[in-house]
């Protein structure tokens, strides 16, 4: 598989998946003390990234650097994914002796910023379109 076809698949398995987690995290009885969290990994160092992964040729129609996939795309060679594991293992571990678990934890600073950037389009969006809903209810 090319890597731009798994960048893409990767993304629909990670939005069905929290989707899937944000539904049952909100189902769970409390009373049952199951918690749940999903943890979203910026880029960090593993042996998948550098030792064992091989890069494709992309076709030029997806090389648009604005694109988030390109980003991806690039990151094994362009310093960015600066993620050290131990680390992010040590906070994992306090994560889960926390009493309030958060449902999501972005573990990095680019997945923070991902983070930050979809809030922020949602409530942009929320906004703009907010009126659309003024007279969608039974008399």
């Amino acid at each position: 598989m090319s890597p731009r076809k798994h960048v893409i698949c990767g993304w629909l398995e990670k939005f069905a998946l929290e989707g899937l987690t944000e539904a049952l995290a909100a189902e769970l009885d409390p009373k049952w003390n199951i918690k749940i969290t999903i943890i979203a990994p910026g880029p960090f160092k593993t042996e998948g990234i550098f030792e064992s992964g091989t890069v494709e040729l992309v076709h030029p129609a997806y090389t648009d650097e604005s694109l988030r996939s390109w980003a991806q795309h690039g990151m094994a060679t362009s310093g960015i994914v600066n993620g050290d594991t131990t680390i992010a293992v040590t906070v994992m571990e306090k994560l889960v002796h926390l009493e309030d678990l958060p449902v999501h934890l972005p573990l990095h600073k680019l997945s923070i910023n991902f983070a930050k950037q979809k809030v922020e389009q949602v409530l942009k969006e929320t906004d703009a379109y907010e009126s659309w809903s003024d007279d969608v209810y039974l008399d």
